[in-house]
This record gives structure tokens, sequence and C-alpha cells, in this order.
């Protein structure tokens, strides 16, 4: 069994959910709040369990330590709920996602958001590895691929961040703007 793909599996079936419904619930217009947080939380331990009954029946075991994610989830999920609101409310003014990208948040503290964001996915992603148990024998091993995986992360997300940042903020104008004004041009 390849972990690094049941991981990611897992993972991107939280992350799509997660991205549902936080677009249902900023729906509304009002500011994100704890019950927000929760019903992410519940429905990500939907998804885990749903994840978990897939794997009925392969020879290995996983034991989700709730105690260590949660928290972990929720923090990630408070920012990012936070960060979507605050991008959410410039983009009713702005005339696009990047303005309002600029309008919410200056360059450093959107690449460090991403990068905060980036790291507690790469931690909670640790926890899930360390969730898996394999033979004693295969513990030590399973340690290092769990630690490798979560430094390819966090090196990952620090460059993506960087990367992300330098296209919001680059120099010039929206293709937006760009493709009025030559519009209007004709």
């Amino acid at each position: 069994m390849d972990r690094a793909r049941v991981l990611a599996s897992l993972n991107g079936r939280i992350l799509a959910a997660y991205s549902w419904r936080t677009i249902e619930s900023l729906a509304g217009g009002a500011p994100p709040g704890r019950e927000a947080v929760q019903r992410l939380l519940e429905a990500a331990r939907t998804i885990d369990q749903a994840f978990l009954d897939d794997l009925r029946g392969l020879p290995v075991r996983i034991v989700i330590r709730y105690d260590e994610i949660a928290p972990l989830r929720a923090q990630r999920m408070e920012r990012l709920l936070e960060a979507v609101y605050r991008i959410l409310s410039a983009w009713r003014t702005e005339g696009g996602l990047r303005l309002a990208l600029h309008a919410a948040f200056p360059r450093p503290d959107l690449e460090q958001l991403l990068r905060d964001l980036l790291r507690l996915y790469a931690l909670e992603t640790r926890a899930l590895g360390r969730s898996v148990r394999l033979p004693v024998l295969l513990m030590p091993v399973s340690e290092r691929a769990v630690e490798h995986l979560y430094s390819a992360m966090n090196e990952i997300g620090a460059r993506l961040a960087a990367d992300v940042v330098r296209v919001v903020f680059r120099p010039g104008r929206p293709a937006r703007f760009r493709r009025q004004k030559s519009d209007a041009r004709h």
C-alpha cells in the first residue's frame, strides 16, 4: 500500500468537502463563527469514517487520533474561513480576484497566511500518517516516511505560497482591465 497516496486521497476528500461547505457557509454573507467550524469538523469526521470504511479488509489498521488532529483542523479551518470572508468582502467593491486579494491582504500578510495554512495542513497530514498502525518492525520506517512527507510538504508549501503571492502581486493591471482598455479602442 502506498501510504502517501492513501493520505493524499483522504486529504483530497476532506479539502473538497471543506471547500464546498465553506462556500455554502459564506453564501449568507455573515462572518463565519465557531458553529461553521464545528460543522466543517463534523463533515471531516464523516469523510474520515467513509475513508476508513473503504479500507476495511486491507492489512492495515488506522486509528485516527482526533485529540491531535481536531485542534489542527479547527485552527486551519478558522484561519481559512476568516481569509475567505475578507476576500469575499473586498471582492464586493473590487473589480476582480487579484484586486480583492490586494485589498484584503498586504503582500507579506498573504504570503504568511498561505504558509501558515499549508503548514497546518502538513501538521494534520503528519498526524494522519501517524494514525496508520503497522507491524512493530515497520514502525521506524513508517515514522521516517511520515517525517519525510511532512518536511517535503513544508518545503513545497513555502515555495507555493511565494509563487502564489508573486502571481497575485505581479506588476501591471489584472488582465481584465487590459482587456477592457483594448476593447474601448475598437
